[in-house]
């Protein structure tokens, strides 16, 4: 211990007075036990932390011999040697004092010399540290030391003492933990104990202690048990042929079995890790706190371009260049503090390419808890930033008509009501108009006339718009014009310049093309939200829908009470999204075949302070027209998540139970929803795996070409994708193939009557057939009677979910129903049902077009378009009638399911 040097005390300048000052300070307020003494060893000060060691005043400790202070059994002060060799600056020593209650406490004292500025010695300061917790400490170990040794003295190990030849003469009872009594063991040949591998040794070890007989020898080898097998022993061997009352070698043995197997578990479990890491598709860098590489692994290697001895020697400045270094250093040097952390380092590649990685940085801590080290696990994401800047890029336009989208749409309205606070004669004005029937385009020409159409009708707006006016699509057919300050009859003559623009006809690959359009206007005042304003004109605007095609609706709260209550809807739903108090119910997926708990679909659930409880088709429908939509998908998001994760936790459902979020049309093509699903799982902690998400069919078949990239690039991260209420619509899986689906539910009105209409069973037989054919597993939903479980099951349907076994529930009541079932629902419906009874008529044969229906069947096409398919070529029923979806599913379930109907005569 290094002990700084005292100034002298008797300086006189302002400086050495103001240093004397400091160093009185310092002394006094030290925790440790501070003293001064002159030549003769008495006490001239003394600080309280020294008080306090001995237990008196410093009135009584001054002038006091040290000597005074000790303990009766301690020797005189050794402080006095500092006089008798000048070159000895410092002593370090022990005694023992003795407080005013006689308690003894011991000390370490560090003395040294003090001289003034001539170099004459004039005291002594000394440093003293309280041992007494110390010996304590020592006293105590010894105490359990002593303990543990007799213990060890009584120990249960096996004591056998062997000839030199390795006879055995002497075994202790304890030898009967493998299976033999010592008369058995006594008078044979030790060696015949040890497995045949590890004889050689054992006899070696013998040699060498009876060479070297002070020397023990320790061994660890495999031992005979009597009932078969060997165990692991360590032994000790010890030569006592010399000692009468032995008189042979001692040899100690010690069942080791469960540590030795343990041990090679653990190492072939190091070479089984280290092997993953050094094949891990991520870097792996393990850094000092001082930016020393301790270990990188191939993938480092990799991604850098360098070389492990460049690795190794060239630290983060100049790996990753002077400004990500200089960040880095201190993110090293202070990870102990800041815990696991993510962060992204721009790289400049030896290549000459800037290259961008993904880092994910977390402090190891060796045995005793120590940072020592940084793991580092890196990413290549280069490819993800080129990305964001190109979607940056995007951001804030439409892509196909190159107006501003709605993101930008917001940011306007915001800033416009910004603007005109607190001038009550100011307004701020929004116009939304929607094609009457653009579904009807995209079936008849394709979606690239439906594009081509879209890119005309924006043109067309923008030209009807004034200078400083904007121009944006909403989303789908949707168009939007905002404008400011203009009186209302000025704005209406504006909407109506617009909607007879657009009734003019379209050429549109060659082919001429009318529509019309609905408007809805609201105009705001200065107290009015960006999403309030836009609620108001999509309320007007559905209003003058429900009117007919090709109306408009100017927002007026005193005249459009239905408008106004979805308006003041739209607030409240946007305060309980931000106050996070709508509430999530979840419905049991039940595997039919086993009864097994397959996943849980996550329904929004939202009661409302003043209304009661709200229909999630309202406030959902509200959400889609006030563009709170992909916010209400995000929440519902992160909680299915957070809550099927506390579900794992509490250990009720299997790891592959996946959680199903219903997903809106307009976040699917014109929100982040990549962005959101990787948030909700990276928040909840769960694989990707456990979540699907839910897209109808109607959100697809706008654009599916866009659909398809989206959820190519969501699946790919490991998420799963449904198809919701399928049916008879008009695109069928041929449509959708291209879609990555890989569960489709069959509609709860054809599950409904699935045992009492002919025409239903038919298109549930129809559609469970044509997912076993496209690869695509089938869920039907609203299964309520064990009769509909029975139809299901002869289907081969693949999963279920509805009221038979369980109502949309709570999280708690979820628990509750898990818990007490374990993951497992009934599935044996109780007993056959009856098929709905349909004619007998003769069954459809080439004539009909059976093989062209079949085909199309197989290749995925909806009920619609197979009808619509053999009616263009002139085929007909059995019965002679035009081919309709009914019939052709029909024939479909004739074909798949042969014996399942009950037939009637004609």
């Amino acid at each position: 211990m290094t002990t700084p040097r005292v100034a002298c005390c008797h300086a006189t300048s302002a400086g050495a007075s103001w240093s004397q000052k400091h160093f009185r300070a310092r002394f006094e307020q030290s925790s440790l036990a501070q003293a001064l003494t002159d030549l003769d060893l008495r006490l001239t000060a003394v600080n309280g932390a020294m008080c306090d060691l001995l237990g008196r005043t410093s009135e009584e400790l001054l002038g006091m011999h040290v000597d005074e202070l000790a303990h009766p059994t301690c020797p005189p002060s050794r402080a006095q040697e500092l006089l008798h060799d000048p070159s000895t600056h410092d002593l370090e020593y022990e005694r023992v004092y003795e407080r005013p209650d006689g308690t003894p406490v011991p000390a370490r004292l560090i003395a040294s010399l003090l001289a003034d500025d001539e170099g004459r010695p004039h005291s002594i300061a000394s440093f003293v540290v309280d041992l007494s917790a110390q010996r304590q400490a020592e006293s105590a170990l010894k105490e359990r030391e002593l303990f543990f040794r007799a213990l060890l003295e009584r120990a249960s190990d096996i004591a056998v003492v062997n000839a030199p030849d390795g006879t055995v003469l002497y075994a202790n009872a304890t030898v009967v933990q493998f299976g033999f009594a010592p008369e058995d063991v006594l008078g044979s040949a030790g060696f015949d104990f040890v497995h045949p591998e590890d004889r050689q040794d054992v006899q070696d070890a013998f040699v060498r202690v009876q060479e070297s007989p002070e020397t023990p020898v320790s061994l660890v080898y495999r031992h005979r048990h009597a009932e078969g097998g060997f165990r692991w022993v360590e032994s000790w061997i010890s030569n006592k042929i010399d000692e009468p009352a032995i008189g042979g070698i001692v040899v100690n043995l010690r069942d080791v079995t469960a540590r030795v197997e343990a041990s090679l578990a653990l190492r072939e479990s190091e070479e089984r890790y280290r092997a993953i890491v050094e094949t891990a598709q991520e870097g792996i860098w393990v850094a000092s706190p001082q930016g020393r590489t301790t270990y990188v692994n191939q993938k480092v290697a990799d991604m850098t371009g360098c070389t492990f001895e460049e690795l190794y020697t060239r630290g983060p400045t100049d790996l990753f260049g002077p400004d990500e270094g200089s960040a880095l250093l201190p993110r090293l040097g202070d990870a102990e503090f800041q815990g696991t952390e993510e962060y992204e380092l721009r790289y400049p590649h030896p290549d000459g390419r800037e290259r961008w990685f993904r880092a994910t940085s977390s402090p190891l801590t060796d045995a005793t808890g120590a940072y020592v080290a940084r793991l580092t696990m890196l990413s290549d994401i280069t490819e993800m930033k080129h990305s964001e800047a190109v979607l940056r890029g995007r951001a804030l336009h439409d892509e196909l008509t190159g107006l501003a989208n709605r993101t930008l749409l917001h940011d306007r309205i915001s800033q416009a009501v910004e603007r005109h606070q607190g001038d009550a004669a100011a307004t701020v004005t929004v116009m939304a108009f929607d094609v009457d029937g653009f579904a009807l385009v995209n079936e008849s020409f394709g979606h690239a006339a439906g594009d081509e159409l879209l890119v005309q009708l924006a043109k067309r707006v923008q030209r009807c718009a004034r200078p400083g006016e904007t121009v944006a699509r909403g989303g789908g057919d949707e168009f939007v014009v905002l404008t400011e300050n203009v009186p209302a009859d000025d704005c209406m003559e504006l909407a109506e310049r617009v909607m007879t623009a657009l009734r003019e006809p379209f050429d549109v690959q060659g082919h001429e093309v009318r529509i019309t359009v609905s408007g809805g206007v609201a105009t705001s005042s200065d107290d009015c939200a960006t999403t309030e304003l836009l609620g108001a004109a999509g309320a007007a605007m559905h209003a003058a829908k429900r009117r007919g095609a090709g109306n408009v609706e100017v927002f007026d709260p005193g005249r459009t009470g239905e408008a106004r209550a979805r308006f003041e809807l739209s607030v409240d739903l946007a305060k309980a999204l931000d106050q996070d108090v709508l509430e999530l119910h979840y419905q049991p997926i039940v595997e039919l075949s086993t009864g097994r708990l397959l996943g849980v679909e996550a329904l929004a659930r939202w009661r409302h302070p003043d209304k009661g409880s709200i229909s999630p088709e309202v406030f959902v429908s509200v959400a889609e027209q006030c563009g709170l939509a992909c916010q209400l998908d995000r929440w519902v998001l992160q909680r299915a998540t957070a809550d099927l994760a506390r579900l794992r936790t509490l250990d009720l459902v299997a790891e592959d139970v996946y959680v199903s979020v219903n997903i809106s049309a307009l976040h699917l093509t014109q929100g982040d929803l990549q962005a959101a699903v990787d948030e909700a799982v990276w928040m909840s902690g769960l694989p990707a795996t456990c979540v699907a998400l839910e897209v109808t069919e109607t959100a697809v078949i706008g654009d599916p070409e866009e659909a398809a990239a989206i959820l190519q690039g969501i699946v790919a991260k490991g998420f799963s994708v449904s198809l919701d209420d399928f049916g008879t619509g008009y695109s069928g899986l041929s449509r959708l193939q291209a879609l990555p689906v890989a569960r489709l539910k069959i509609d709860r009105r054809f599950v409904g009557n699935v045992t009492t209409e002919a025409d239903d069973l038919a298109i549930c037989a129809s559609v469970v057939d044509l997912c076993r054919a496209m690869g695509v597993l089938a869920i039907a939903e609203g299964v309520e009677t064990n009769e509909q479980l029975d139809l299901l099951q002869r289907l081969d349907c693949h999963a279920a979910q509805g009221y038979l076994w369980s109502k949309p529930l709570s999280l708690p009541d979820l628990s509750q129903v898990l818990s007490s079932s374990g993951e497992q629902f009934d599935v044996q419906a109780p007993a056959r049902a009856d098929t709905p009874a349909r004619a007998a008529g003769s069954r459809a044969t080439r004539e009909h077009g059976l093989m062209l229906l079949l085909r199309l069947h197989r290749e995925g096409a909806s009920l619609r378009t197979i009808a619509a398919a053999l009616n263009s070529q002139d085929y007909r029923t059995p019965r002679g009638t035009r081919w309709h979806p009914s019939s052709v599913a029909s024939v479909i379930a004739d074909h798949a399911y042969p014996d399942l109907w009950k037939r009637t005569a004609r």
